[in-house]
């Protein structure tokens, strides 16, 4: 699962808010020139010049403003509904009613055959991003009436941004701080749309930009709000720059909240598994989640990509035993084995638990040749099996000795090597079976009876336990 930080609007429409209120109504109503008194007529044509290259004629100033008007009331009503779909959503249990789609818009929808139902929550959604696009269609009538007014850009943009519609999001802020060099918010407005529209090099400029301008306006860099760095430094990570990333990060943990400290923490870890290797986190991330979802294929894939790209010999190690593991069980166990060989000849000192699935890989496929009779094959991987350390090393000797029947001497070899290595109840009962029957075919009466009593006392235990 690949980290991600909730996403956060961090007040876009508050500061619309504040900025329409003081240079919205800059712009009022004219009608044909007239000369203030006190005033040259020359200087007020000049002056009504001025303003139709400001503002825009007082035709089109009209037409702005009254697109404005309803756009304004339809970005409210959004909210209003938006508002109320948060709050129905977090009542609503898992059997929430349903409903037939309401007003207008549901006898639109109904007229055309849908019928579907659904949630309260989800309808009031419906019906604020329907209020949301009417709003965004009357933003954009006003910035083709009046294009040098900074308002409905401003608007426009918090509107996408509540329709999630990053991309011209991100354009529509690229305009506005063109004009608005020295506002840190709308940088930053405009980098987390860019992030969202996955341009991550326009959300590193935005975000660089929003701090550089916080700390030239404020004078101070406590202040800054950490969303700046951190949304930085994710998207550092997305363009693969580990350096930048874990140094961004580490800059914004000490003024972390405690929820985002432990996301700041869990990433630097991430970032750090194969030391800086991002690409290879994404590789195992896409793999493991292959596998869950059963797309064996695509799983292998994003091993083997992971595998070629590793920085590190402790990732590549981990990547390649998971691969092999993976071929072992869903492809070929042959394909699996070789794999992992390849693994420990490379890295015998590699982790235990790589020994130990080669050696249960062995021994699993032996067991399988013998149900196909292929004995042969059958005693290479018993072998292979006891030749490092492993849980079921002695296991291995024991389905040797049995394989050896046919030769006593051989196989009371193999059983008493067995006994050198931790055994099961089960598997001591069967190589004590083994020894008795082999010493009888040697004509050893004495160390037959040995391990007929050692069996005989295996058997007695198990009755008592009962």
């Amino acid at each position: 699962m690949r980290y991600r930080f909730e996403a956060v609007l961090c007040g876009a429409v508050a500061l619309l808010f504040g900025l329409l209120l003081l240079s919205g109504c800059a712009a009022g109503r004219r009608g044909q020139t007239a000369v203030p008194q006190g005033v040259d007529t020359t200087t007020a044509v000049e002056a009504d010049t001025l303003a139709d290259a400001l503002y825009g004629s007082p035709e089109a100033e009209r037409m702005a403003e009254r697109e404005m008007e309803r756009g304004r009331q339809d970005f409210e009503t959004g909210e209003e509904l938006r508002s109320a779909a948060d709050s129905l959503a977090q009542i609503e249990s898992v059997d929430v009613s349903r409903t037939r789609p309401r007003g207008l818009l549901g006898k639109v929808r109904t007229l055309f055959g849908d019928t579907t139902v659904m949630s309260p929550a989800t309808e009031e959604q419906v019906r604020s991003e329907t209020a949301f696009r009417s709003a965004a269609k009357h933003f954009r009538r006003a910035m083709e009436f009046v294009p040098q007014s900074p308002d409905p850009p401003l608007w426009l943009a918090a509107t996408l941004d509540r329709l999630q519609e990053w991309e011209e999001a991100s354009q529509v802020y690229r305009k506005v701080v063109e004009t608005r060099k020295g506002e840190h918010r709308l940088w930053f407005n405009y980098a987390y749309a860019c992030l969202q529209a996955e341009d991550y090099e326009g959300a590193i400029t935005g975000f660089n930009k929003a701090i550089d301008v916080y700390k030239l306006t404020e004078g101070e860099e406590i202040s800054l709000p950490n969303t700046y760095r951190i949304f930085l430094a994710d998207a550092y990570t997305r363009t693969y720059q580990d350096g930048l990333a874990l140094a961004t990060f580490q800059a914004a943990l000490p003024f972390a909240l405690a929820e985002d400290s432990a996301q700041i923490l869990q990433t630097v870890k991430w970032i750090s598994w194969d030391n800086g290797g991002i690409r290879t986190a994404e590789y195992r991330d896409e793999a493991f989640r292959a596998e869950q979802e059963e797309r064996y294929r695509d799983a292998r894939r994003e091993y083997v990509g992971g595998v070629q790209v590793a920085r590190t010999k402790k990732a590549r190690a981990e990547l390649m035993w998971r691969l092999a593991l993976l071929e072992y069980t869903e492809f070929d166990p042959v394909m699996g084995l070789e794999r992992l060989k390849k693994l420990l000849d490379e890295y015998p000192d590699t982790e235990k638990d790589y020994w130990e699935s080669y050696g249960k890989m062995l021994y699993g496929h032996a067991q399988k040749l013998e149900e196909e009779k292929d004995l042969r094959a059958a005693l290479s991987y018993y072998l292979q099996g006891t030749k490092f350390s492993w849980s079921g090393q002695g296991a291995c000797y024991i389905e040797l000795a049995r394989l050896a029947a046919n030769d006593p001497a051989r196989s009371v070899t193999f059983a008493t090597q067995a006994l050198d290595f931790p055994l099961t109840k089960e598997q001591l009962r069967t190589a004590y079976t083994i020894l008795e029957d082999a010493y009888r075919q040697q004509s050893n009466w004495e160390m037959m009876r040995k391990y007929r009593d050692a069996l005989g006392t295996i058997n007695e235990t198990n009755s008592t336990s009962r």
